[in-house]
């Protein structure tokens, strides 16, 4: 009799709640704030929430945008928000309560439990980075807990079943005995498990048919689901509009390894200085010289002009007087040295006609000839030495000019120069580097040192030109150039000196670089560009083109990453097409299908 009752048991509904299986149900506003159009959506999980049971709320904020690039319905990420749950007549219930950001770009997630039944509403409150205030209210209806009456019925079941055995048997023994005192003795053992197993029915039904009824909630958090979309549909216009571009997935090669910090340096040995050599004044050179022009070797660059103290004037003004009168002497002495010659030409003239006439002997007119080429000499010698002593005279003044040549060509860097400026001795006035190549410092931690000292590949990326991958190889682009022997004792690292090309002068001095040092060497694997990869609450995804107007947003396991791409390990299929280009668009639009 006792297995005929348990038997009873799976034939009877467990006591799920019948029609509720506690869906979501959503909610929408439009709201206009400031001259700008939001779209609010509350998603509420379970639906018809019922006392003490925690319901989760999804509210997505979109901001409506009509027309131009990003047209669309778009998230309102990073805002503040807010909600507090009120009576029907405006009553507060709870305190304050702030949303997290669950789920994607523009959700918010809050958890509330309701204490009694009753009507209730929602009163959000959100706040966006530029100060946008967008309220709104939403009405939730809490209901009790139904009781499962159902559990009662069973329990009589199984209480009138097992009174019925007991008689029964009570009057067979009553029979055979002829006794009820013996029947009943009889009876006791059997009675006692009768009832053990009446009891032990009871039990089993409670626990498998709660007396509060419950209902299966919903798989994950409400929040994620309201922000995931499979499939989307974009227009081949829109597409065209949008520059989505796709890319077959296929193996391919990814530089990927040890990944280090770095800084982009001039190179010490093309990285010059102009210096002011002695105190004076400052004037521009043939040109005015800024920042980013290119300068010569040798060119002057500025002019100095040092003017001399009192004492020094004295003795310059002494050394002027010393000259012109020196110089006085010099002139007189060239006059007469003018005079000579001119009497000696005037000899050599009366030599020759007396010679020409047979009055005068040869050797007259040899000594008229020598004596006017001695004139000459000492004419030339008296007038040179005028001449110097007056240039020296003219030189001699109380200020003094340096040329300030650029040591180097390049580029100047810095301008520490002003036209009619005092300037001590030792001061740097420009700054000029060569960058046609610089050098890209890594620091690489010790323990990945030997595994960078076995290649001579890499690549690295600057914040400036972000999704611009520069190549070091064994080319006339980038090489490696020296690993330091030191390892710093504060940080651990080792300085990895890298000379690359810098044509255009991108790479400035100081730019922070993301190097990869390529340690994967020749393995082929299955890859997408990063610019690809779209990171959800910590999953990576993809928008695989299924052809047409058919997109569809696929999560991926991604294995070793390089700077350029990353290796699938799975959720791609070789064949398959990515988007790699417009993945905000498609984000954008997924959101706004959703």
């Amino acid at each position: 009799m006792g297995v005929s009752i348990l038997l009873l048991l799976p034939s009877l509904s467990l006591g799920q709640d019948p029609g509720e299986t506690g869906k979501a149900r959503t909610l929408s506003k439009t709201i206009e704030a400031k001259n700008r159009v939001f779209q609010l959506t509350v998603t509420e999980a379970p639906s018809a929430p019922r006392d003490g049971e925690e319901v989760e709320f999804a509210l997505k904020l979109t901001e409506r945008v009509e027309g131009g690039f990003a047209a669309g319905e778009i998230p309102v990420e990073n805002a503040n928000v807010t909600i507090r749950i009120l009576l029907a007549d405006g009553k507060p219930t709870s305190s304050i309560i702030s949303a997290h950001s669950e789920g994607g770009p523009g959700v918010y997630s809050v958890h509330h439990a309701f204490s009694e039944e009753g009507e209730y509403k929602i009163s959000l409150v959100a706040r966006t980075e530029d100060s946008t205030e967008i309220r709104a209210d939403f009405p939730i209806s809490v209901s009790a807990v139904p009781i499962n009456y159902y559990v009662f019925v069973l329990d009589g079941f199984l209480l009138l079943i097992t009174l019925g055995f007991l008689q029964i048997r009570y009057t067979r023994l009553d029979k055979q005995f002829s006794s009820s005192g013996f029947a009943l003795k009889a009876l006791a053992p059997e009675g006692l498990v009768t009832l053990t197993l009446l009891a032990g029915g009871i039990l089993t039904a409670h626990y498998f048919i709660p007396i509060i009824q419950v209902r299966q909630e919903p798989q994950g958090s409400v929040a994620v689901a309201a922000n995931e979309s499979s499939e989307i549909v974009v227009p081949k216009e829109t597409q065209v509009l949008f520059g989505i571009r796709t890319q077959v997935v296929q193996p391919s090669k990814i530089v990927s390894g040890v990944a280090a910090n770095g800084i982009v340096r001039a190179r010490p040995q093309f990285k010059g200085e102009v210096v002011v050599p002695v105190s004076g004044r400052t004037r521009w050179g043939a040109r005015t010289v800024t920042v980013g022009d290119t300068v010569r070797s040798g060119e002057v660059i500025a002019v100095l002009e040092n003017v001399l103290s009192a004492s020094e004037v004295a003795s310059l003004e002494a050394t002027r007087t010393d000259l012109a009168t020196k110089g006085k002497q010099l002139q007189s002495e060239a006059t007469q040295a003018k005079q000579r010659l001119d009497l000696a030409r005037t000899e050599l003239e009366r030599s020759r006609s007396l010679y020409d006439a047979g009055a005068a002997p040869l050797k007259r007119v040899q000594e008229a000839e020598l004596a006017v080429k001695a004139a000459e000499e000492q004419y030339a010698a008296a007038q040179a030495g005028a001449q110097i002593t007056g240039a020296g005279e003219e030189r001699v003044t109380p200020v003094r000019t340096f040329p300030l040549e650029a040591p180097i060509s390049g580029v100047i860097t810095e301008v520490n120069f002003t036209a009619g400026q005092q300037v001590e001795a030792g001061k740097s006035l420009f700054t000029i580097m060569d960058l046609s190549r610089v050098w890209i410092e890594a620091r690489v931690y010790e323990k990945d040192l030997a595994a960078v000292t076995s290649t001579r590949l890499a690549t690295f990326e600057v914040p400036a030109f972000r999704g611009e991958i520069f190549s070091i190889g064994n080319d006339a682009k980038g090489k490696l150039l020296t690993v330091s022997p030191v390892v710093d004792p504060q940080t651990r690292t080792v300085s990895v000196i890298y000379d690359v090309a810098n044509p255009g002068v991108r790479l400035r001095d100081g730019m922070f670089a993301e190097i990869t040092i390529d340690t994967s060497g020749d393995r082929e694997v299955l890859a997408v560009p990063q610019g690809a990869i779209v990171e959800e609450q910590g999953r990576k995804y993809v928008y695989v083109f299924l052809g047409g107007e058919h997109f569809e947003k696929r999560l991926v396991t991604l294995g070793a990453q390089g700077q350029e791409g990353a290796e699938i390990l799975s959720g791609l299929k070789p064949g398959e097409r990515v988007a790699i280009a417009g993945i905000y668009q498609l984000q954008s639009s997924a959101i706004g299908s959703s």
